[in-house]
């Protein structure tokens, strides 16, 4: 999968929710094979992501589960 994009706008752009605090969320990118967060999540703190994970857009109310198709 070259990018991610959001089945019903086309977006690029994606967040996951902290399990831990509701309110956070951290946004980011999937392409060329990798996650791109913003570059205020370090990469200690960077979330664990797996086909399991729920994503949602930024643009849209879409919602589903991250999957590379790997």
């Amino acid at each position: 999968m070259a990018q991610l994009q959001c089945p019903n706008c086309g977006s690029k752009g994606f967040h996951i929710k902290n399990p831990d605090e509701e309110f956070d969320r951290y946004e980011f990118e999937y392409r060329d094979g990798q996650l791109f967060f913003g570059v205020w999540v370090d990469e200690e703190n960077r979330p664990k992501m797996d086909d399991d994970t729920p994503i949602f857009c930024n643009v849209c109310a879409w919602q589903g589960k991250f999957h590379t198709g790997q």
